[in-house]
């Protein structure tokens, strides 16, 4: 098929990979994938997540202001997408779904090309908790109509369907597809010894984070039960591998709590050298989690066989089992979580077992970018099919 991606993202961070790995899975199965949007699809970096212009300028402008430019992308969009219906003459459009960004449905309306809508977060819930928009009732009417005049809008999340069916989105209409991974490059056989000797690791127990550090992410918590956790073993090691606006922050935390030597910052690193930094892990931590998404790295973790800790919430139990696939602590629970790891740092037997046990439910379910690209294209070809 020929299809034609519209994203209005800046690349960087979590939402860049997965642009650029459906893009790759597409291709991989034999479709051709041309690209719209205002950033090269290529230029996937994470170091430019939140430090683009876009990002700079939010913080810049007033709420109403970038409101009011996010609703004028229309113009661009729509031009672009017709240009490139007209002259490519698509089998349908495939949208990363952005905030007040209703181009794709018009365009597919008015020439009648199936469009499939990936929502990633129900962001005028998101942004309106955040208190970042100022137009609110234009947000989530253009939110609702995106989503039910999509040909399919697809939610990562159970969880993410419920809350857009709440606001008015047909059931029909939504398809829950997690994100996935690249089975090829995240998986057990991937070596993290040259890691370990890079950062000093050895035989120590490593617990492990990859993201972006932001305040929300919840990253100070692991820092704080450390000191416990090193009375418990005191061969455990942090490695913790990203950057953000918090990372000074933390930098300097680990050194006030006298734990600095038993942490290792790694920097942000390109997406490449990410799976060989996780098999340097012995237990992979997500310590908080948006109660819609489904967190890549948890996928990622998955992957590769890890032990893996995360909240006990519903979005997360969709694909970890407590206790099977991994360990479930009480959301903001700093003490709960301590005592989940300190279940975990001296049993390397149940670290191991709970990986694999991780790594067959990832495959089982096939939560694989090629997998998802796959099932995006029978949708797309059972709509025709009804249609004709």
């Amino acid at each position: 098929m020929d299809i034609l991606y519209h994203h209005r993202t800046q690349l960087g961070d979590a939402q860049g990979v997965h642009v650029h790995e459906i893009i790759k899975a597409f291709r991989e199965l034999g479709h051709q994938v041309r690209v719209v949007g205002l950033v090269n699809s290529q230029s996937l970096n994470s170091k430019s997540a939140g430090t683009g212009f876009w990002s700079l300028l939010r913080k810049k402008v007033p709420h109403f202001v970038y409101d009011l430019m996010s609703l004028g992308y229309n113009v661009i969009g729509i031009f672009m997408l017709a240009r490139s219906v007209i002259h490519e003459r698509p089998d349908f459009i495939y949208e990363r779904y952005a905030l007040n960004n209703f181009s794709g449905v018009v365009v597919s309306r008015l020439w009648k090309i199936p469009i499939i809508v990936e929502v990633n977060a129900p962001l005028y819930v998101e942004q309106a908790e955040l208190g970042q928009l100022a137009i609110k009732w234009v947000a989530r009417i253009l939110e609702n109509w995106i989503c039910s005049h999509a040909t399919q809008a697809l939610a990562v999340s159970g969880v993410l369907k419920e809350i857009l069916v709440s606001q008015g989105v047909p059931s029909h209409k939504i398809t829950v597809m997690p994100n996935g991974i690249d089975f090829g490059n995240f998986n057990p056989d991937v070596s993290g010894v040259e890691v370990r000797k890079q950062y000093g690791l050895k035989d120590s127990v490593v617990i492990g984070f990859v993201g972006w550090f932001r305040p929300w992410h919840g990253v100070e918590m692991l820092l704080d039960i450390l000191q416990d956790l090193l009375s418990a073993n005191e061969d455990v090691k942090f490695l913790m591998i990203g950057d953000g606006p918090i990372y000074g922050e933390l930098v300097q935390k680990a050194k006030d709590l006298g734990i600095w030597d038993a942490v290792r910052f790694t920097g942000s690193l390109p997406h490449e050298k990410i799976p060989s930094h996780i098999a340097a892990m012995d237990i992979a931590v997500q310590p908080r989690a948006p109660r819609y998404a489904c967190p890549m790295k948890v996928l990622e973790y998955m992957g590769m066989g890890k032990c893996i800790v995360a909240p006990f919430q519903p979005n997360i139990c969709e694909v970890l089992e407590d206790k099977i696939s991994g360990f479930l602590f009480l959301p903001e629970d700093k003490n709960n979580l301590r005592q989940v790891m300190l279940t975990l740092i001296n049993n390397k037997k149940l670290q191991d077992e709970t990986g694999m046990r991780a790594f067959s439910a990832v495959h089982s379910r096939k939560l694989s970018w090629k997998d998802n690209a796959e099932k995006v294209i029978n949708l797309v070809s059972q709509g025709k099919k009804i249609r004709s």
